[in-house]
């Protein structure tokens, strides 16, 4: 699956945020979401965030070093 995200797609506040979950077989996932603008009639509170938004999950420390990767993939200017 291949997801395009455009500049103006992209928000200028709270871009990111940390999230963690636990699945009913009590295995307990992270992952870091990439917020997109949403319409305004949507909302975000604590405990309902209905914007859409690109979420890596994994173990934090891989996902962490997948998106250093692709920054430096992008200040280097390569494809």
């Amino acid at each position: 699956m291949k997801v395009n995200v455009y500049e103006e797609e992209l928000p200028d506040e709270r871009r990111t945020k940390f999230v963690k979950k636990t699945a009913q077989t009590s295995n307990e996932f992270c992952g870091v979401s990439i917020f997109l603008k949403s319409a305004k009639a949507l909302h975000d509170t604590e405990t309902d965030d209905d914007r859409s938004a690109v979420t890596f999950w994994g173990e934090p420390k891989r996902v962490a070093a997948l998106l250093r990767e692709a920054a430096d993939e992008i200040e280097a200017g390569r494809d």
